[in-house]
């Protein structure tokens, strides 16, 4: 799946593919903090991004289904 049609999906479908390990956390928020600067330039949207927080999350995202101690809603 590409991170274009990534972008729209669902948090069941993305939950299913954190928990398949067939998509990380950290590679998800990757992808879309790169749309961002690629499309920010043009729509303006944001405000403030915090990529360094937005990938924090994503690695504490990322231990917690390597531990199977994630929530419904982890990633």
């Amino acid at each position: 799946m590409s991170t274009d049609e990534l972008c729209y999906a669902g948090i069941r479908e993305l939950s299913g593919l954190f928990r398949r390990r067939e998509l990380g956390p950290v590679d998800y928020a990757t992808d879309l903090l790169r749309r961002i600067e690629t499309l920010d330039k043009t729509l303006n949207a944001y405000v403030t991004v915090t990529a360094e927080r937005a990938l924090a999350d994503a690695r504490a995202a990322e231990t917690a289904l390597a531990r199977g101690d994630a929530g419904p809603l982890t990633g």
